[in-house]
């Protein structure tokens, strides 16, 4: 393997190891707020994450299929992960956290 690759999934759990070409970001993060008559609620998911092999509690999020907007994605996988269906209202900057799941 070349230096400084991520090494590909074998859990049977991951589809992608890569960033796809001329692709600035690969992956959205969700921050939904439901808007409920007690008040406004953050919306979180449980997940399983193999690597550390427990179940942590984060905002849905997803890789953006090709062709797609970070927006499009955003929808999609809203709906995939927790069944609800929402609008962006806006759009945050580019970030880099520096952490991969392998």
């Amino acid at each position: 393997m070349a230096p400084n690759r991520i090494p590909p999934r074998r859990d049977g759990f991951g589809f992608r190891n890569t960033r796809p070409k001329d692709c600035l970001i690969d992956g959205v993060g969700i921050v939904a707020i439901l808007e409920k008559p007690s008040g406004p609620e953050l919306l979180l998911q449980k997940q399983y994450r193999p690597p550390i092999d427990k179940i942590v509690i984060e905002v849905p999020a997803g890789l953006i299929d090709a062709g797609e907007t970070p927006e499009e994605c955003a929808i999609r996988e809203l709906k995939e992960e927790t069944g609800y269906v929402g609008v962006p209202e806006q759009t945050s900057p580019v970030m880099w956290n520096g952490m991969y799941s392998v």
